[in-house]
C-alpha cells in the first residue's frame, strides 16, 4: 500500500507520494492497480510515472487511474498526462472513461518516446491510451508508482493498492 498527500499531481509540480527506482535506458513500469481510496479528499489519483529526476517540478509523464467525487458523484478514469519542461505546465493528454480498479497500467519508454496502455483483465489484452509523447528527459530516469489526492486546494490523505509491480528492461 502507498499513501500520498499533498495538493495532487499535476499543474506546475506534483505533491504526492512517489517510489521509484533508477531506470537507465529504455524500459518502463508496470503495475495493478487494487484499490484507490480518497481517504479525506475528493479525489485520488494512483498509478505508474516516469520522472526525470524526484524534483517536485521535473519532467513526468504519467498513466493515472483516478476516483473523484464532483457534486456527489463518483467517476473512475484514467489520465495519461505529462509535464514536458521542467517547471513547466502538466498537460492531461488523453482521460479513458468509466475504468474501475482493478486495472493494470504500463508505461513504456524507448529513447525519448513514451507510451502508456492498460489491461482490464491482468495483461491479457493491452489498450494502447492516446500516442506516443515525445518528452527529452536524461538517459537515466525514475521509474515508478506515484499516489496523490486533493480536495479544494488542501493537502488531503489518499491511498493505493498495488500489486504485480515491475520495472521493465
Amino acid at each position: 500500500m502507498l499513501k500520498g498527500t499533498g495538493f495532487g499531481i499535476g499543474g506546475y509540480g506534483d505533491q504526492c507520494q512517489f517510489a521509484g527506482a533508477p531506470l537507465s535506458g529504455d524500459g518502463g513500469v508496470m503495475a495493478t492497480v487494487q484499490t484507490a481510496t480518497a481517504i479525506n479528499s475528493d479525489d485520488v489519483k494512483a498509478g505508474v510515472m516516469i520522472r526525470e529526476s524526484t524534483g517536485q517540478s521535473a519532467r513526468e509523464i504519467a498513466l493515472l487511474y483516478s476516483v473523484s467525487l464532483s457534486n456527489k458523484t463518483l467517476t473512475n478514469r484514467l489520465t495519461f498526462q505529462s509535464r514536458s519542461g521542467t517547471g513547466g505546465a502538466t498537460t492531461s493528454l488523453v482521460t479513458v472513461p468509466n475504468i474501475s480498479a482493478p486495472v493494470t497500467l504500463r508505461l513504456m519508454r524507448s529513447g525519448n518516446t513514451f507510451t502508456g496502455a492498460y489491461s482490464t483483465n491482468g495483461g491479457l489484452n493491452w489498450m494502447a491510451v492516446g500516442t506516443p509523447q515525445s518528452i527529452a528527459m536524461g538517459s537515466t530516469v525514475q521509474a515508478g508508482l506515484a499516489v496523490g489526492g486533493n480536495q479544494s486546494n488542501y493537502r488531503r490523505l489518499a491511498r493505493a493498492t498495488f500489486n504485480n509491480v515491475t520495472i521493465v528492461k
